[in-house]
């Protein structure tokens, strides 16, 4: 369980994302910023971007950068739910009680199935177009691209894109 008390940016939220449920606090932010300022996301996190919020919320979310509230967190599956950030770890550990003590196998296995496809396809395709990074973490256009955000950030140009 997840219990998420202010920004969550790429592997922050890559972390958040690995875990059943999660829950945010008013005020949180969430982010995966990787590919605009010219970090390609790799495959592997794809799937599980994939898994915890299904395919049309990845692509968004992965693609594009945005920031979201933790409203909009919660409607595209950053989150399960958003609460008070006084009530955030009681409501966290509320729903981590959920599940019985005597009923982990089943959990366990249930969750198991329920990744099975997700597992498989880290297996396959995306172990190998994550062996495509290396390359493209260099590449000219990508350099710009930090760049451009490092610039944005601070106001000046970084001195290893002189």
């Amino acid at each position: 369980m997840a219990a998420i008390n202010g920004h969550a940016y790429a592997g922050g939220v890559i972390t958040a994302l690995d875990c059943d449920y999660r829950v945010a606090a008013q005020g949180a932010q969430f982010s995966l910023n990787e590919v605009p300022i010219g970090i390609p996301m790799p495959a592997t996190y794809v799937e599980i971007i994939r898994y915890a919020m299904g395919d049309s919320a990845a692509a968004l979310t992965t693609l594009f950068g945005r920031v979201y509230d933790a409203h909009d967190a919660e409607r595209l599956g950053f989150v399960h739910a958003v609460t008070s950030p006084d009530r955030l770890l009681s409501d966290a550990l509320e729903m981590a009680r959920a599940v019985p003590q005597d009923a982990l196998d089943a959990y366990a296995f249930s969750k198991r199935a329920l990744q099975a496809p997700a597992l498989e396809r880290i297996e396959t395709a995306a172990a190998r177009l994550d062996e495509e990074l290396p390359p493209l973490l260099s590449s000219d256009a990508n350099v710009r691209a930090r760049a451009r955000r490092y610039e944005e950030i601070r106001g000046q140009s970084p001195q290893w894109a002189r």
